[in-house]
């Protein structure tokens, strides 16, 4: 294919991008030298009852020769490749041969959890499922970033690569004790002539050494390996294994790996986890583009189920923070029931709730949005049941989170009412005691040889203290407040 067609494509996709992408669209004129062409693409080859072969390609001129060098017969070609990064040369190579939507691009390089981003550059579906999906998914880094001074009062990241993806420590509660998140996408289109197909799956390059910082020129250093824990929980409330599930039947690999030679994800970069994967099972039928697409679909499943997983970890440690303030003094638990929600109210603490509750509903709505994009909303998709199912309860999981911090809001307004009600009752109950003692004063005072500072002024004390003692034991201490409950009810006419 003649240079002139890519050209065409790249102008065809400014057009058609610049209104609604600009920002993409200024990135790819940026890109210059060798951005061009960086990222990794690789082509998996697919055939009936055989197990997939993975192979990579190095530059866009070894893609473009994949393409020209395709066999001209009879012999059905599935192809797919997978391509980290959004690299201008690959871009329009890609687009030029196989016609891609110039929008299948762009909407990869959206950040997918900007402020007003997430409803108003994430347009509605329009796009046949069967063909076609994009997917949002939260990706833990299990890493530190070594900050300057200056980064104290912000830490939000960013990763410096062709797609800018935010990091954050930050957990749904606001602290910065939990592990780095960035939100990623997969992105996967499809074409189909006759029994060929090929098909393209975008990923996002992993966190590298370094990050960028606001305007800072000074790359931030990125320890893969810390020696503290990038997410500390009490034992109780710690995951057995590994927090990500596989979704990968054991039984897949036997047959062609020897068992010292399996290896599992290590969900740090899509892109090597897919080619790890492929190779490992062979499908009877390799016909449908979105069966042949399960791979993506399985990390993602097992990176949102990790990231469920840690918040639950992250609402049960906040609950167990509000409800006891001092858990070294909880011996038993009379103690720990004596003592729950006693914290006073703290302006923090309902701001910590409020944003959580705040950051599940986000959550809920990227759910949603994937379970739209790969149609689980039509009695028509092409997921499997297994599948299905996966996503469905990840949804359920979200709402499950959601009430629990909601009921943590109800449970801690509540207490901070019942607290204040309590100060009030104190209040009214100090009154009751000066009430006697004013009187009594009174009294004593109509006379004056019981006048304050006379003779006989020592009989008001002797009277009064006694009242005031008498009330105390009453009103707040236990023995006196059960005798006066049992005291009121035999004198109880009902």
């Amino acid at each position: 294919m003649h240079q002139s067609a890519e050209d065409e494509y790249l102008e065809l996709l400014a057009s058609t991008q610049k209104h609604q992408y600009p920002g993409f669209v200024s990135h790819l004129k940026q890109q210059d030298g060798p951005l061009r062409e960086e990222g990794r693409v690789a082509v998996i080859e697919f055939k009936d009852s055989q197990a997939p072969q993975a192979k990579r390609i190095r530059t866009s001129t070894a893609l473009r020769r994949c393409f020209e060098d395709s066999p001209q017969s009879s012999v059905d070609i599935r192809r797919l490749f997978v391509m980290e990064g959004l690299p201008r040369n690959f871009i329009k190579a890609f687009g030029a041969r196989l016609r891609v939507p110039p929008s299948f691009f762009s909407a990869h390089w959206t950040s997918p959890r900007n402020a007003i981003g997430t409803w108003i550059n994430r347009p509605p579906r329009n796009y046949d499922h069967n063909d076609r999906f994009l997917l949002t998914f939260a990706k833990m880094h299990w890493v530190r970033v070594k900050p300057l001074a200056e980064d104290n009062s912000n830490l939000l990241y960013w990763m410096d690569s062709s797609i800018h993806r935010h990091l954050s420590p930050s957990t749904i509660f606001g602290a910065s004790d939990g592990p780095l998140l960035s939100w990623e996408q997969v992105s996967f289109w499809s074409v189909a002539k006759g029994g060929s197909w090929d098909a393209i799956i975008l990923v996002d390059p992993p966190l590298r050494n370094s990050v960028r910082w606001g305007e800072s020129p000074v790359p931030r250093e990125v320890d893969h390996e810390p020696k503290q824990p990038v997410f500390d929980l009490p034992p109780v409330l710690g995951q057995e294994g590994c927090w990500y599930p596989s979704y990968q039947s054991e039984y897949e690999a036997i047959d062609r790996v020897k068992p010292d030679k399996v290896k599992v994800p290590a969900m740090v970069s899509l892109f090597d986890d897919m080619l790890l994967l492929y190779p490992l099972k062979a499908r009877d039928s390799t016909s449908n583009t979105i069966d042949c697409a399960d791979v993506c679909r399985r990390l993602v499943l097992s990176a949102w189920t990790a990231r469920l997983r840690v918040i639950e970890a992250q609402i049960a440690q906040e609950r167990s923070r509000l409800s006891v303030e001092d858990a070294t003094s909880v011996k038993n638990i009379d103690d720990l029931l004596a003592l729950s929600w006693t914290r006073p109210w703290r302006p923090r603490d309902f701001s910590r709730l409020t944003r959580a509750a705040s950051v599940l509903v986000g959550i809920d709505a990227e759910l949603r949005r994937n379970l739209d994009a790969l149609g689980l909303n039509s009695p028509h998709h092409n997921l499997c049941i297994w599948e299905a199912d996966a996503w469905k309860r990840l949804l359920q999981a979200t709402e499950l989170s959601k009430s629990r911090v909601d009921s943590m809001i109800q449970t801690y307004l509540q207490a901070t009412s019942i607290r204040q009600s309590l100060s009030a009752g104190h209040l009214t109950s100090m009154a009751t005691l000066f009430i006697p003692m004013s009187l009594v004063a009174a009294i004593f005072s109509m006379n004056g040889n019981f006048a304050a500072g006379e003779s006989h002024f020592w009989i008001f004390w002797v009277v009064a203290i006694p009242l005031v003692l008498l009330g105390c034991f009453f009103l707040f201490t236990k023995s006196g407040t059960r005798l006066f409950n049992k005291i009121s009810l035999e004198n109880s006419p009902v």
